[in-house]
């Protein structure tokens, strides 16, 4: 399926490496078991994502959105998702996967004390 090539390195010895697909596909595979990790203590920043996405890619928003809950990160909004640790580069890259970088954007907050004692409680901090 063209996901790796064979060079010949010597009589009997090849190297083999991934194709662009091939990083892709392993890329894929390694991000359906991604989390985000805690820290020991919180700097009391609130770590923001923040989209929006057009209507005509609904399916792929849907997914992100869905799989922001899967990381461990929790909506505040249909389109503004929170955690309490940085995790805006690991968050990023997963969201380039999509190609959807450009409708994305990511913040710190400090947030008004309702929101904020709810989400203590939510992330048990």
């Amino acid at each position: 399926k063209k996901y790796w090539r064979y060079i010949k390195t010597g009589p009997n010895t090849y190297k083999i490496t991934l194709t662009k697909l091939g990083k892709q596909i392993a890329l894929r595979a390694e991000m359906r078991n991604f989390k985000l990790k805690s820290r020991p203590t919180w700097d009391g920043k609130w770590h923001m994502v923040l989209f929006d996405i057009p209507k005509k890619y609904s399916a792929t928003r849907d997914t992100i959105r869905r799989k922001l809950y899967e990381i461990g990160m929790h909506s505040i909004q249909e389109s503004v998702f929170v955690y309490p640790y940085p995790c805006e580069e690991e968050v990023m890259m997963w969201i380039e996967l999509f190609g959807m970088e450009k409708y994305i954007e990511t913040a710190e907050a400090t947030l008004n004390s309702r929101l904020n004692a709810e989400l203590k409680k939510i992330f048990k901090l």
